[in-house]
Formats: structure tokens, C-alpha cells, sequence
């Protein structure tokens, strides 16, 4: 009689897709909030609970650098939430999902807002979300 002995290592695993790479705020003048609801959605396949956060490694500013907004003006929420959350700095995730459970397509909707501040000089700005 032969044994053997059978292992099963399961691989963990996580996937995730973006409806769009770029969303554009036409027509910002700074003295008004301007929303984006739905602006992206996110499907993530996950073996694991996981968390959804997101993260602005660089500021907003115009293509040479020479202006600025403060990245306090990008607000950002799960749109299953009441209230939207500040970027603080380049450095610190804002926290969108805790605890999400596994599993596939799971389907979570970001909206975005561009909070009121002073007027600014027009111009292209652009920054960068990672999650």
C-alpha cells in the first residue's frame, strides 16, 4: 500500500478595474462647490476582506508647476456615504471602505467634489488618485 500526501495552497488574489483613467471638472471657477456623482467605478475581485482607499501623491496644479490649488479642494466618497473626505496631504490615505467582504465583481461607485474655495486663474489643472 502506497500513502500520499496531497496539499492544496490556495493563492490569494485581487483584481481590480476602473471605468475611466481620467476625470475632468469642465468649467470650474472656485466659487462654487461642482460635484461629480458617479464619476468612476471601481470592480474588484478579491479572495480576501479588503479595504478601498485612495490616495493623491502629488497636488493639484497646472502643467508647469506654476500654480497651485490646495488639495484640501478634492473631496472624495463611496456613494454609499453621507459626507465626502479631504485629502490632507501627498502622503496619508482617506479611507473610503473598511472591511469590505470578498468576493467577485464587487461594484463600489466614487463620487467626487471640487469644494468652493476663491476664484482661480484659468487653466488646465490636473492631479493624480491612486487607489
Amino acid at each position: 500500500m502506497i500513502i500520499l500526501d496531497v496539499y492544496i495552497k490556495s493563492k490569494n488574489s485581487l483584481t481590480m478595474s476602473l471605468s475611466t483613467n481620467s476625470i475632468i471638472f469642465d468649467n470650474y471657477t472656485g466659487l462654487e462647490d461642482m460635484e461629480k456623482l458617479g464619476a468612476l467605478n471601481i470592480t474588484i475581485n478579491s479572495s480576501l476582506p479588503y479595504d478601498l482607499n485612495a490616495y493623491m501623491p502629488k497636488e493639484l496644479s497646472n502643467a508647469d508647476g506654476s500654480s497651485s490649488m490646495g488639495i484640501n479642494l478634492l473631496n472624495i466618497r463611496d456613494n454609499t456615504e453621507s459626507s465626502y473626505s479631504q485629502f490632507a496631504d501627498t502622503t496619508n490615505k482617506v479611507v473610503l471602505k473598511s472591511d469590505c467582504d470578498k468576493g467577485n465583481n464587487k461594484q463600489h461607485t466614487i463620487d467626487l467634489k471640487l469644494a468652493s474655495d476663491r476664484s482661480y486663474k484659468s487653466d488646465i489643472y490636473k492631479t493624480v488618485i491612486k487607489f
